[in-house]
């Protein structure tokens, strides 16, 4: 009996002291496996949208590129194509752009479902209305 005594005593010992210590030192962790830049980034790729006017929707398309935190690409529709550039951060999507009558854009949106979609702001505020968009697939 006094021999368990002694083991079940060196057992807590080593928990209360030996374990949390090679812990800390990296002994014994299991790691995680870490997320993969391609899975996290649900921004990259060809996008298909469309903005709401009051004459109608306007269809556009944007092949965009996600670098950390930096969104770059281009963005255009049936009347041509300017490049764009913004960011993704928050789980928010701001991108700046000139169109080809060089009017000054500026998008923001977020995803909901499956799409992309919020404000789209034309000139210095003189138009405000909501775009959407949906990432093509790839194949």
């Amino acid at each position: 009996m006094a021999r368990s005594r002694v083991v079940a005593a060196v057992v807590v010992a080593l928990l209360a002291i030996g374990v949390p210590a090679a812990l800390a030192q990296g002994g014994g962790q299991v790691e995680k496996p870490k997320e993969t830049a391609a899975a996290a980034d649900l921004i990259s790729g060809d996008w298909e949208g469309s903005v709401a006017l009051p004459d109608g929707n306007i269809s556009f398309f944007m092949k965009l590129k996600l670098d950390k935190d930096k969104v770059t690409g281009e963005i255009g529709s049936d009347q041509g194509s300017s490049q764009v550039t913004g960011t993704w951060a928050d789980a928010k999507l701001s991108l700046s752009f000139t169109y080809v009558n060089g009017e000054a854009i500026s998008m923001t949106g977020a995803f909901k479902e499956d799409q992309l979609g919020g404000d789209i702001t034309i000139g210095s505020g003189q138009m405000v209305t909501v775009w959407v968009a949906k990432k093509k697939a790839q194949g």
